[in-house]
């Protein structure tokens, strides 16, 4: 016998949710000139997937008021994706512009501020694959299709390891000022305000939990967060977008330990409630 047919059933992608115009219209901000993709949610669909399908694009980063504002974020992730991309950059009480890769490249004095906004102009910025090998965080099964769809997608993801708390973007980038954190860690999230911009500041507070030693969380780019520890505190705002999300099986692996059901419905509730209003 010859090999069987594949269902057609389970080879068909799932349809695309529908876009709400309330949710484009909120993410439609003064810092935003792209509207971001929050897609329609029924609770029947909702999966890691579909929560996902969410992104801002847009970062910035402080150097002067350091956790006060924003962290400066220099990683590999938007040297590979984003290098020809346009940076305004505040270096010594002038404004700059250049791409991404020539602020990696600036000498002696670091910039007071820079912002990166690759679709600030309306034009469509090369979102290049990556093409650089990457090894897999160490709650990943290290096999070739969990690199490839964790490889190609952009979220944020907490761990809180035993012996640190620690912010991974991509393996290869790492906040040092998170690994300092130990214990438990108190993590507030939320969404940028449109009037604020992308302070941490003055973000929507949407929820909060715990992360214990051994947890780990898994959400969209583009929220704001801050964490806090009996060791010490800081807050950071990321924001990016969104090429491929990974599938749901792919995170089964360490949501566990946060009933990943009940929280991840909570969080889509929480972004869709604040679309509405």
């Amino acid at each position: 016998k010859g090999p069987k047919e594949p269902d057609a059933r389970r080879t068909a992608p799932a349809p695309p949710l529908p876009r709400d115009p309330e949710a484009v219209q909120y993410y439609s901000t003064k810092g935003v000139a792209s509207p971001a993709r929050l897609l329609h949610p029924t609770f029947k669909n909702v999966t890691l997937k579909s929560l996902l399908d969410y992104g801002e694009p847009f970062i910035v980063g402080d150097t002067i008021s350091k956790w006060k504002a924003a962290h400066k974020w220099t990683c590999e992730y938007f040297f590979d994706a984003f290098e020809d991309a346009p940076v305004e950059v505040l270096l010594g009480g002038r404004k700059r512009r250049m791409t991404f890769e020539a602020l990696q490249e600036l000498p002696g004095e670091r910039p007071q501020r820079w912002y990166w906004q690759p679709f600030g102009n309306g034009s469509t910025v090369d979102r290049r694959k990556f093409t650089k090998s990457y090894s897999l965080p160490s709650f990943l099964v290290p096999t070739d299709a969990n690199e490839r769809q964790f490889m190609t997608s952009a979220r944020l993801i907490f761990q809180n390891q035993t012996s640190r708390a620690a912010f991974h973007r991509y393996p290869t980038c790492q906040s040092q000022m998170l690994t300092q954190i130990t214990g438990t860690v108190h993590v507030v999230l939320g969404l940028p305000s449109p009037e604020g911009g992308a302070s941490h500041a003055t973000f929507t507070k949407l929820f909060d939990f715990d992360l214990r030693p051994g947890d780990t969380a898994v959400f969209p780019a583009g929220m704001v967060y801050e964490l806090n520890s009996p060791s010490g505190g800081c807050g950071v705002t990321l924001a990016s977008y969104f090429q491929d999300p990974v599938p749901v099986m792919y995170v089964d692996q360490f949501s566990r330990r946060l009933r990943s059901a009940e929280f991840i419905s909570h969080c889509f509730k929480s972004l869709w409630d604040a679309a509405r209003h």
